[in-house]
């Protein structure tokens, strides 16, 4: 029977060994001497092998943006929420998620008809536009 492994979180100390086979050329690299720990390094480069090792085994996908971002830009795309809201818009386009696509493709002859016009009223008499209001920069007075 395995034995029983305590549960980690977020702040707990781990200690690893490093493998005996471990080449030069790692070692290398570990001990070069950054602006930050040795320890959050090492930390930083576990997480993202973690989470590269996730991607493979939950078929995650990754998505390059092709824009710079500042840290601060940086943590706000990975605050929770924001990914899940990033995730649920890219099911959009892609086609997963509940709400259909822009441009989805007809699925049978029906919908290549195009739909009869319909008359719009163009007046501009009863529109309320004060649903906007809270859209609009404050009065300054």
């Amino acid at each position: 029977m395995p034995k029983s492994v305590k549960k980690l979180a977020a702040g707990d100390n781990i200690t690893i060994k490093l493998p005996v086979d471990i080449t030069n050329e790692v070692l290398v690299f570990i001990n070069q001497e950054r602006e930050v720990s040795r320890n959050k390094f090492l930390a930083s480069a576990l997480i993202g092998g973690l989470k590269h090792k996730m991607h493979e085994e939950l078929n995650q996908v990754t998505v390059t943006l092709p824009i710079e971002v500042t840290e601060d830009q940086r943590k706000q795309l990975n605050n929770p929420n924001v990914e899940r809201a990033l995730a649920a818009f890219a099911q959009t386009i892609i086609g997963t998620g509940n709400m259909p696509l822009i441009h989805s493709i007809p699925k049978n002859e029906s919908e290549l008809k195009a739909p009869a016009e319909k008359v719009v009223d163009d007046s501009e008499e009863d529109l309320d536009y004060s649903i906007y209001d809270d859209l609009l920069p404050p009065d300054d007075e």
